[in-house]
This record gives structure tokens, C-alpha cells and sequence, in this order.
């Protein structure tokens, strides 16, 4: 039975497995990949239960893995008559098909153009990452013919807020949206991730409701959440607070350039939400700069993105690409900065023009400051001038 070819989006394939299992029409070949693999195994569990009855799951249900499977293996196992049912589920877990030498590679195109009504196969892709080649037009071609490609993927916040409550009502327990969101920025957003944790706060919490400090007590947040309490304490002023957080990650033998990186990802791109406050120091600056010019430039474009690309030029001159790429990475936050200052409806033009004027003259400034600082203290080598034969 022929897939629809051309999947508009992410969720396409998923929502037409679900179709499929309600009308009872599943196809014969399907393609499961993905990092949510809660879900992926929550949906072969309702097609294996939908094609194979419960106690006859041994002579139904054949599982073949992937690495060194032939093709004749496969070919037999999906002609296998059905025993006492009358379907068959077959699961091939990490076969790379973009891999098969052009033999195998036939021998597979002729199995999933042929596979008997009976029978439902399932490429499972766990370990091996699914990418297609557009270069195998034959394999490409009967993919779309004959297999449905099901991604499952992170899903959107208010599907996870839901389950996340239908989660905690099975065990007896209640949340709210806050305190469900709390989780969420805490273990991150993949099913695979909260069901434990939710497990561990259900069985924790001694009252009707979960609370944030029922989740913060059993939870060992991800390394952002922890970053982020970092720096709200810097910015509060709470620096033991901020110092304890810290040694607690160097414990764990976090490495210390992730801890700089997501410190510098959580300024940066902090919004006005109200989640991550602006320090004293940094406001009285800020007010000094709209008393003193009237319209503040952005702090992202002068103080950090266009000194960076300063410094980014610089790391060039001495041929440290690596460091040269990771400034010229901040250096783009200025541009998103800028475009982001036009997308405010309520600011006017003139005002916003403004601003980007006046944050890229004191951007211009600082760079040529810090190129200047960095010529006397780290001079460009006469040879770094001289292209590289």
C-alpha cells in the first residue's frame, strides 16, 4: 500500500499513524526515527497490539536487528504465514538501508514492494540515525511508494502540559500549569526524560498537589536549569547563592567551557518576560545611557556582538579559526538584535533607526578599542599576513 509522498511538516507522518490505528487501516511498511522514543515505543505498542493477539505474540511478532541482517532473512521472515491470527508484525531495528551495497539495496527494494497483506514491517531507527540520500533516486523512489515515514519528534509545550497532568492524575496526584512548566524548564521538554522524573516526584509528594518544591527536592535538573539559577542569583546579588551552584557543577565535572557557554546563552538571550531580572549595576547603566543619549542602544549589539566581531577578525589574523568562529557566532547576535529592534510595532521607525545607529557607532568604537588592545598585547605574526601555499 502506497505512503503519501511529500510530508508537510514534522508531525504528518505521526498524525496519519494515528489515523491508520483509529480506522484500523495500517499500511504495510512504516519508517519510525526520532529523539522522543517514549513516544515511538508507546506507538508500536498499539500497532502490535492492534495486529497481533495478546499469547500469540511468539509466532506474530518477530524482531530482527539491523546490523548484518541479510536480505534473504528479511525476505523469509516477512512471507511467514500468520499462526492462529491474521496479521504479522515484523520490527528491523538500525538497518542503515542508505548503506546497503547496491545488491542489498535491490533485494530491499523488491521486499517492501512486495510485502503480503498479512503483514505489517517496521524499520526502527534508535541507534542509527535515519537521513535520506537523494542521490539513491531508486530507494528514494520506492520509500515513497511503499513505506510511511513516521518522525516523533519533541512536541509542542501545551501537548507536553497535558500530559504531564494526565501523568501525575494516574497517580493520584494534581499540578497546575505553573508548577508543570517548572518541570518542564527543569528535566527539558522529551517524554523520554520526564517519565521518570515524574515517577520519582509522585512518589515523593506527600500532598493531593505537587508543588515546585516537591519537584526541586527529588529532580536533578539539566545542566541549563542549573545555569540559570547561576545567573539569576548573580544578577540578584545572591552570590553565595550563585558560588554554590557553581562549585556543585565542577563537582559533577561539568566542563567548564559548557558552564561559560550557557551563562553567556542565557544573557544573551534573555528576554523582558520578567524570568531573568537585570542586575543594579547593568539598569543604572542603562539609565545613564538614556539620560545622556537620549535613545539606549542595545546592550546585545555594542557591548557584546560588535566587539565581537572585532575580536572574531583578530582571532582570523592569527589563523585560530575555531575561536574566530565562535566570536563571529556572537558577532551574529547583532544582527538578529537589529532586526528584532524594527519588529517592535509600538517603537517608531525613527526611534528604532536611531538606536541601531547609535549602537553601532559605540560598537565601532569598542572594537577598534579592543582591536587596538589586542595589537600591543597580541601582535599578528609576519607570516600570519601571508596566504598559505
Amino acid at each position: 500500500m502506497a505512503a503519501k509522498k511529500g510530508a508537510v511538516s514534522k508531525s504528518a507522518g505521526l498524525d496519519e499513524l494515528k489515523a491508520d490505528l483509529k480506522a484500523e487501516t495500517l499500511k504495510n511498511a512504516y519508517i519510525f526515527y526520532g529523539e522522543e522514543t517514549y513516544l515511538r515505543q508507546s506507538y508500536l505498542d498499539q500497532v502490535r497490539e492492534a495486529l497481533v493477539p495478546a499469547g500469540f505474540e511468539e509466532f506474530n511478532y518477530h524482531r530482527l536487528g539491523g546490523k548484518g541482517l541479510s536480505m534473504q532473512t528479511l525476505q523469509e521472515t516477512v512471507e511467514a504465514m500468520p499462526m492462529m491470527a491474521q496479521h504479522t508484525l515484523v520490527t528491523v531495528t538500525d538497518l542503515d538501508i542508505f548503506k546497503l551495497d547496491m545488491s542489498a539495496r535491490g533485494a530491499f527494494i523488491e521486499i517492501i514492494s512486495d510485502i503480503p497483506e498479512y503483514c505489517t514491517v517496521i524499520f526502527i531507527y534508535d541507534l542509527v540515525a535515519y537521513k535520506r540520500d537523494g542521490k539513491m533516486k531508486k530507494l528514494v523512489a520506492a520509500l515513497d511508494e511503499h513505506v510511511r515515514e513516521v518522525e516523533f519528534c519533541q512536541q509542542d509545550r501545551e501537548l507536553l502540559l497535558r500530559w504531564i497532568k494526565r501523568r501525575f492524575a494516574a497517580d493520584g496526584h494534581d499540578i497546575d500549569a505553573a508548577t508543570a512548566d517548572h518541570l518542564l524548564f527543569t528535566c527539558g521538554s522529551l517524554m523520554t526524560d520526564l517519565l521518570p522524573e515524574i515517577g520519582k516526584v509522585s512518589a515523593f509528594a506527600k500532598g493531593q498537589s505537587v508543588t515546585i518544591a516537591d519537584i526541586n527536592a527529588v529532580v536533578e535538573p539539566r545542566l541549563e536549569a542549573r545555569v540559570f539559577d547561576m545567573t539569576r542569583a548573580i544578577t540578584a546579588g545572591s552570590y553565595n547563592e550563585a558560588a554554590h551552584i557553581l562549585g556543585e557543577l565542577l563537582r559533577q565535572r561539568t566542563e567548564p567551557i559548557m558552564i561559560l557557554a550557557a551563562v553567556g546563552t542565557v544573557y544573551i538571550l534573555r528576554t523582558g518576560d520578567g524570568m531573568l531580572s537585570v542586575s543594579v549595576g547593568e539598569q543604572r547603566a542603562r539609565n545613564w545611557l538614556e539620560r545622556v543619549l537620549l535613545f539606549r542602544p542595545r546592550t546585545k549589539e555594542f557591548l557584546i556582538a560588535y566587539p565581537a566581531i572585532a575580536a572574531a577578525y583578530c582571532c582570523a589574523a592569527h589563523r585560530s579559526r575555531l575561536t574566530a568562529w565562535l566570536f563571529g557566532v556572537f558577532g551574529a547576535i547583532g544582527f538578529a538584535s537589529v532586526a528584532n529592534t524594527f519588529c517592535h510595532i509600538r517603537a517608531h521607525f525613527l526611534v528604532s533607526l536611531l538606536r541601531t545607529g547609535l549602537g553601532l557607532v559605540l560598537g565601532l568604537v569598542l572594537g577598534i578599542l579592543i582591536l587596538l588592545i589586542l595589537r600591543v598585547f597580541w601582535p599578528v605574526p609576519s607570516d600570519a599576513t601571508q596566504t598559505k601555499e
